[in-house]
């Protein structure tokens, strides 16, 4: 169980959804045992998912960067995953996470990845939700992201739920989102 400060995130922010064409989801806190999976459902993502979310065509993760995942401590850094239960065992289909920022304590850094066969169902928006939950518990107020322009369903998410989207470098935008709008957005 989880339990940083004393509180249970495993049960708090646990909850069982249904994607767009009823396939049942469990999202839950990240746990140490599910790098496994994120490195799975890493593997599945095409090479143009791939690019959209890493900004690089590398294909695969480098074992540095999935060693980050290795320090989640549900305080500044912090992930949700999401796993497909209609199947035994249940395959893990989607993850978003925080990195409190530096200097600015009530911003964070956020990222979400849904793999290819399971985007275009609700799964990024509920992800979302579930980060931004659990954010707001810990006084993060602003989700930011960095995203490359062409990265349309990102960009349609974030807008939907109130974002602030500003030109950042060459072909990547800023997002902004209230945490407070990613909450109530439906």
């Amino acid at each position: 169980m989880i339990k940083p400060n004393g509180v249970d995130l495993a049960s708090k922010f646990r909850r069982k959804v249904l994607l767009k064409d009823g396939t049942p989801v469990l999202i839950r806190p990240y746990e140490p045992d599910d790098i496994h999976e994120v490195r799975h459902g890493i593997e599945k993502l095409s090479d143009s998912s791939f690019y959209l979310r890493f900004m690089t065509s590398l294909g695969s993760l480098p074992e540095g960067q999935l060693a980050e995942l290795k320090k989640i401590d549900h305080e500044h850094h912090s992930a949700i995953c999401a796993f497909d239960t209609s199947g035994d065992p249940m395959v893990g289909i989607g993850i978003a996470r925080f990195v409190r920022c530096e200097g600015e304590p009530q911003v964070a850094e956020a990222a979400v990845i849904v793999i290819d066969e399971y985007q275009n169902r609700g799964l990024g928006t509920a992800l979302l939700q579930s980060l931004a939950q659990l954010a707001n518990e810990k006084g993060i107020t602003h989700l930011r992201a960095h995203v490359l322009s062409n990265n349309t369903p990102i960009i349609t998410i974030a807008k939907r739920a109130g974002a602030r989207i500003k030109h950042y470098e060459g072909l990547v935008l800023q997002i902004d989102l209230p945490v407070a709008a990613a909450i109530q957005d439906n």
